[in-house]
């Protein structure tokens, strides 16, 4: 989790228990609300709740918030948890969440359970530039390996962005 996010009290119980009551679930999220240095409200999450629904989603990071996962990695291969060298965030843990969803699945939270600060942004084209080249490159290395089929809105929302 981001160190400047805030957990709700309930939220490690919640989902501790989530996974114990689904087997082939093996990374569990939560909705989420976006705050701002004053801790208003600005956004609330409508995340999918299925991995059908999740996995489909996933390349255009909007269907799980990486600082929300709970992974319980008994249930997956022992060296599948390995990030790519220069990717930027969020595709370094959609590829980790694309790799986990070929071997078990990927669920949400109904609740919301963790708080994001969102601070304000500078205009950075380099670095947007290269969040984009860093998504087409995913895109390119999930579709030939691991067959991933991604949504149309998917697609087009990370290159909007």
């Amino acid at each position: 989790m981001d160190p400047n996010g805030v957990a709700l009290k309930s939220r490690i119980s919640k989902q501790v228990a989530y996974l114990t009551k689904h087997p082939k679930v093996a990374a569990i999220g939560t909705q989420t609300t976006t705050i701002d240095n004053d801790g208003k409200s600005l956004i609330k999450s409508s995340f999918p709740l299925y991995h059908t629904d999740i996995y489909k989603h996933l390349i255009g990071g909007e269907s799980m918030k990486p600082e929300t996962v709970m992974l319980d990695k008994t249930r997956l291969p022992k060296d599948l948890l390995k990030f790519k060298k220069n990717t930027h965030y969020p595709f370094v843990y959609i590829d980790i969440f694309m790799k986990i969803g070929l071997y078990n699945e990927l669920a949400n939270i109904n609740n919301l359970l963790v708080l994001t600060r969102q601070f304000s942004k500078k205009n950075n084209e380099l670095l947007n530039l290269k969040k984009k080249m860093t998504f087409i490159k995913l895109l390119f290395e999930s579709t030939t390996n691991y067959e991933y089929k991604p949504s149309l809105r998917s697609l087009i929302s990370p290159i909007l962005r």
